[in-house]
């Protein structure tokens, strides 16, 4: 993992994914070249399915730890660095004399 904050992981997001892409794209080629005389290809395009499996997981990994950073995450966050709500004390009757507030 790069770092954690939102560049980082759209850095680890984008590469993944077009990865992906790249080894789905690479079995379906492989896949309709297979025949009895190429049957190797067949292999090839398994584990090129697979890669792009195992990629886009990732991918998609990284999208939701985005979402989860942008979402939920930074709301715990800001939620643990708050403190408890304190009431303020009531003016006194002197000091709203002072304030001109009553007369």
């Amino acid at each position: 993992m790069a770092s954690n904050d939102s560049n980082g992981l759209k850095d680890e997001v984008n590469p993944n994914m077009h990865r992906a892409m790249l080894g789905f794209g690479l079995a379906w080629f492989a896949w309709q070249l297979t025949s009895p005389d190429f049957w190797m290809l067949g292999y090839v395009a398994l584990v090129c399915a697979a890669a792009g499996a195992w990629r886009g997981l990732l991918g998609l990994i990284g999208l939701g730890r985005i979402c989860f950073d942008f979402g939920w995450g930074r709301l715990k966050r800001f939620k643990r660095k708050g403190t408890k709500a304190k009431a303020d004390s009531l003016p006194s009757d002197k000091d709203l004399k002072d304030q001109g507030l009553l007369k």
